[in-house]
């Protein structure tokens, strides 16, 4: 078995401290399968959903395994558990796609593609919290494609009040058409609120999406890239270019009307990354900006805008000082003004007193390949790299107060990452991260 310490780091407006109350269940020993992944919490208890290797097979094979819905009371200790079957297509198994809570009940998202059809197809199930099966298997969306290497893919985003929930289809690429894509709008009891198919001005092979917000009037909001046009003979490496301009889309339901947001940057910056969070009066844009001919991220930006005029409030940009990104990169190249790579917005929080605190994290991988000159058999490892966190505060007033850093390595390989990066969660201002690192750095 293998034994985890965590860390638990409270950051407030004045401090930094690790040390903090922690309320401990009791040890759980995964011998097979997964560990259990906390996906929400009733009135009395937490959900968390985790699979079972009943055949203690090596072999990943989703035949191998059970899902499972468990529940842990307020002192954390184990109260209940119960398998759940994932309903089939035509007697065809299915794929889980992803898990939710929703108003005090669960959501279970699935999906296949139809080889005699042409066509992926995603799925809904509703489970209650005891993971007990409340609704048959209904269809949600589906995606015309040719071949299952390019079948396309789904996303599902829940609303801002969790009380929504938003498939989109993203049919598989066609490189000279324009981008085109479908929302779909249901609630809790699979039942459509809307759905809308969209076609916009932009080749596929020059756009890229990166994210999406579902807020609670069920607008949509995209964070997408438009790639910048090449030189002739220059090559485009991959969708995700950070040369390209990166924009937010809104699309209301009511009008049916798409909107792109224009935030005024200066001509020598763009955003590097980006996240919204949106209340009835204000859409709040954060996110790191590049400067220059580099591609790295020099600062922290923040954008008010308001719901009804999609007119900019308020806005800043706060450069990092070259003492903040010598902690990152050393002071020899924070000299040279270099910026920091590879940071995740992982989260945003909208405090009582109209403050906001968004939390990012350092993620890369990789995968390095190695043939035996004798057998001519390849190995692969894939490499998951989880380091330092970013968390930045903006007042009421919208400027930056302060923005510090959480040293954190984390490196491993071939295990999906399951023990890395962070637990997150926030209360009476404070930020409170949760997460492994070795017993060696307590007393730092």
């Amino acid at each position: 078995m293998k034994h985890l310490l965590i860390l638990t780091i409270l950051i407030s407006t004045f401090s930094l401290t690790s040390q903090s109350e922690i309320k401990w269940g009791n040890v759980r020993e995964y011998k097979t399968g997964s560990p259990d992944v906390l996906i929400g919490k009733d009135k009395n208890n937490y959900i968390l959903y985790g699979k079972d290797n009943v055949k203690k097979s090596p072999l990943l094979l989703s035949s191998n395994f059970i899902n499972v819905i468990y529940n842990f009371n307020a002192q954390l200790n184990f109260e209940s558990s119960n398998i759940f079957t994932l309903k089939k297509h035509k007697e065809k198994e299915i794929k889980l796609e992803e898990i939710i809570m929703l108003d005090k009940e669960i959501i279970v998202f699935s999906s296949y593609y139809d080889k005699k059809e042409k066509k992926s197809f995603a799925y809904g199930q509703v489970l209650n919290t005891k993971g007990e099966s409340k609704s048959d298997i209904v269809e949600l969306g589906e995606i015309q494609a040719a071949k299952f290497r390019r079948k396309g893919f789904f996303d599902f985003v829940v609303s801002a009040n969790f009380t929504s929930f938003l498939v989109y289809e993203n049919p598989p690429f066609e490189k000279y058409n324009n981008e085109k894509f479908k929302y779909k709008v249901y609630n809790k009891d699979l039942k459509i609120e809307w759905e809308a198919e969209i076609v916009l001005p932009f080749l596929d092979k020059e756009f890229a999406v990166h994210g999406y917000f579902l807020d609670a009037n069920n607008n949509v909001y995209m964070i997408a890239t438009i790639l910048e046009e090449l030189e002739k003979g220059v090559k485009r490496k991959n969708t995700d270019n950070p040369h390209g301009k990166k924009i937010v889309l809104v699309y209301d339901p009511v009008t049916k009307e798409l909107t792109e947001l224009d935030l005024k940057m200066k001509s020598t910056q763009r955003p590097t990354e980006m996240a919204i969070s949106v209340s009835d009066e204000a859409i709040k844009i954060v996110g790191f900006y590049a400067d220059g001919k580099t591609i790295s991220a020099k600062g922290v930006f923040f954008y008010e805008v308001s719901t009804q005029t999609k007119q900019i409030i308020k806005s800043e940009f706060k450069e990092f000082s070259k003492e903040f990104v010598s902690y990152f990169v050393g002071d020899k190249k924070a000299d040279k003004e270099y910026g920091l790579f590879n940071y995740e917005i992982r989260d945003i929080v909208l405090h009582k007193d109209n403050s906001l605190s968004f939390v990012s994290e350092y993620y890369k991988y990789f995968e390095r390949c190695h043939t035996d000159p004798k057998t001519g058999r390849q190995t692969c490892t894939h490499n998951y790299l989880y380091h330092d966190i970013i968390v930045t505060r903006i007042n009421p007033e919208g400027k930056v107060s302060w923005t510090t850093r959480v040293p954190k390595r984390q490196h491993t390989v071939n295990d999906n990452g399951y023990y890395s990066s962070f637990a997150f969660g926030h209360k009476n201002g404070n930020i409170f991260l949760v997460y492994n690192d070795n017993p060696k750095n307590i007393p730092i």
